[in-house]
């Protein structure tokens, strides 16, 4: 590849090298809350989490499906990356998308303790304190840094690398 990777290519490697998100959700009055939240995506860029059913932000998707996630990049004395997201949330209840919700969770198994990883069904499902949930991308922006008045000043640039749904 010659050249500086496209937005899009910067987003998706992003969101296939990082394992954890901010997840932005809002609660029935409108106020605002955020969380870091371990994920992983599935092959159409979906991205999939684990989270106690009694969490503000479980309670905030059920409540209200629209989402915003940021995953970034940081380190010191190098620009930032990110991308971000409009997302519609859910929390996976139909058996069949349960398991597929494991079997995608189980990817990345490897970079988690195993005290967070799903052992069975029953810790997703019924009175287990787990439960799956996964976001739907609406919009993908990347962090883009420009000049105004001789100053840095950061924006966002579109980067859609998913193939839409069919």
């Amino acid at each position: 590849m010659n050249g500086d990777p496209t937005p899009q290519q910067r987003a998706k490697q992003l969101v296939d090298t990082k394992t954890n998100m901010t997840l932005g959700t809002v609660d029935t009055s409108g106020a605002p809350w955020v969380s870091p939240v371990f994920y992983v995506p599935d092959d159409q860029y979906d991205l999939y989490w684990t989270s106690w059913i009694e969490a503000r932000h479980s309670e905030n998707v059920r409540n209200n499906p629209a989402v915003a996630i940021v995953i970034y990049h940081s380190v010191p004395d190098e620009p930032v990356d990110a991308v971000y997201m409009a997302a519609h949330a859910v929390e996976l209840k139909d058996p069949d998308d349960v398991a597929r919700g494991m079997e995608i969770m189980a990817r990345r198994d490897d970079l988690q303790p195993e005290w967070w990883r799903i052992g069975s069904i029953s810790e997703v499902t019924r009175s287990g304190p787990w439960r799956i949930y996964r976001a739907s991308p609406q919009t993908i922006e990347l962090r883009k840094q420009i000049e105004v008045a001789d100053k840095r000043v950061v924006t966002r640039e579109p980067a859609e690398f998913r193939t839409p749904a069919q």
